[in-house]
């Protein structure tokens, strides 16, 4: 009898054990929240300082930021039955553009890159952000510096999944989550929407 008993204790003990280490782990993990680099920066001031100014710091910047090197001074390209043109309302960055679907201008919310190569996320409807196929090359790019169609061997028409301003180049679908730290995606499918924070 004592032998049952200690073999089902030995059977049970792990479980519970393990059981247990998941539910702290869980609740953990849900306590634990962005603070944002100056926090990180009190106690990690040498690592800071080298991250400081890096790639990985300027990977995305905001309108404004000194950093953005691309040109706003009416710049045009034409491919694939797109017309992009790169100019400034109010001294903000936006695009106008004429395609299949018509003319508008689109605000430009985000850049990503610094050198050799800046990609544009511009405001489409109801909150998405989208990369803009047009990105800004500098001058240590090949072929220096100048706007140029991301992928100049490819005609994607609009409906296809693959096009500029679909769900497949849908920065809040497909690239926020992993590429941006304490991010809520925002998304409500009643509505078909993104509140992205």
């Amino acid at each position: 009898m004592a032998d049952t008993r200690s073999l089902l204790m030995a059977r049970i003990m792990p479980i519970t054990l393990l059981l247990f280490g998941c539910w702290t782990l869980s609740a953990a993990q849900e306590s634990l929240q962005h603070v944002g680099r100056k926090v990180c920066a009190g106690c990690h001031v040498e690592q800071h300082s080298a991250w400081t100014g890096s790639h990985h710091d300027l990977s995305m910047l905001e309108v404004g930021d000194p950093a953005v090197r691309a040109p706003f001074e009416g710049q045009e390209v034409s491919h694939g039955g797109l017309l992009s043109r790169f100019i400034t309302i109010d001294d903000a960055p936006v695009i106008e553009v004429e395609d299949a679907q018509g003319k508008r201008t689109l605000p430009v919310r985000y850049f990503f890159g610094v050198t050799p190569c800046q990609q544009l996320l511009v405001e489409g409807e109801r909150g998405r952000l989208q990369s803009f196929p047009v990105p800004w090359a500098d001058a240590t790019a090949p072929g220096g510096a100048r706007w140029y169609p991301l992928f100049p061997e490819e005609e994607t028409p609009p409906g296809d999944p693959l096009h500029w301003s679909d769900i497949l180049n849908n920065w809040n679908h497909m690239c926020a989550e992993c590429h941006s730290t304490g991010l809520v995606k925002g998304y409500d499918a009643s509505s078909d929407s993104f509140n992205t924070t």
